[in-house]
């Protein structure tokens, strides 16, 4: 599973004297169908973003005196009176920032590439773009996933998400950080190797955070 892949010559020296159990190509950074439904999610957040923005800002752009609800109070906005308007403009614009860099980045992601991926006996090394990033097993849960030729891995990480719900306080979950090996060759025989070196660098193997069967 090396095959006759010109390794970089930084890559190559990061390797060292260690024997790979893989090297594999990255079709790309995250497969198409991530790539999708986040550029999605980016358009979204920029439409709803942008109809807010432009509510709030009319008596700007008209130069005429209007009447906005803030935290159900009533307040007129106009020529020589923006302030109450300031900072829920800014929130705003900067949800619609986040959404400009999710569709961004996201484009992106389709058109590039992920890198090399070398499976050491301790690490998962991923060099790209002249960038090299070296993961230890023990940072990855141990659930893993093959969807045909991509493999996706996840890691402990992740970050906190908002379920939609009812009351005050909807429930809220850790959506995971993965690592994705797109559109690469033996990826049964590749996902096994990296499970099993995910079960031997994890003496004390935490729970995981999510389910990706």
């Amino acid at each position: 599973m090396i095959g006759n892949i010109n390794l970089p010559p930084e890559l190559t020296t990061t390797i060292g004297g260690e024997t790979p159990d893989f090297v594999v190509i990255s079709a790309r950074k995250v497969p198409v169908k991530e790539a999708i439904t986040r550029m999605v999610l980016g358009l979204g957040m920029i439409v709803m973003a942008s109809l807010v923005l432009l509510a709030f800002l009319t008596p700007v752009l008209t130069g005429t005196e209007g009447t906005i609800e803030i935290n159900n109070v009533s307040t007129k906005v106009g020529p020589g009176n923006w302030t109450p308007i300031l900072l829920p403009v800014i929130i705003i614009s900067i949800f619609l920032l986040l959404g400009i860099y999710m569709t961004i980045s996201n484009i992106l992601n389709i058109f590039g590439n992920g890198g090399y991926f070398v499976g050491l006996p301790t690490r998962l090394i991923n060099f790209r773009n002249g960038h090299l990033e070296s993961i230890t097993w023990d940072q990855f849960s141990g659930n893993t996933k093959t969807d045909k030729d991509t493999l996706y891995l996840e890691k402990k990480t992740g970050s906190m998400a908002v379920k939609s719900g009812f009351g005050k306080h909807p429930p809220s979950r850790v959506v995971p950080d993965f690592l994705y090996l797109v559109n690469i060759p033996d990826v049964y025989e590749i996902g096994a190797i990296c499970a099993q070196r995910i079960k031997e660098n994890n003496s004390t193997p935490s729970q995981p955070i999510s389910s990706v069967g």
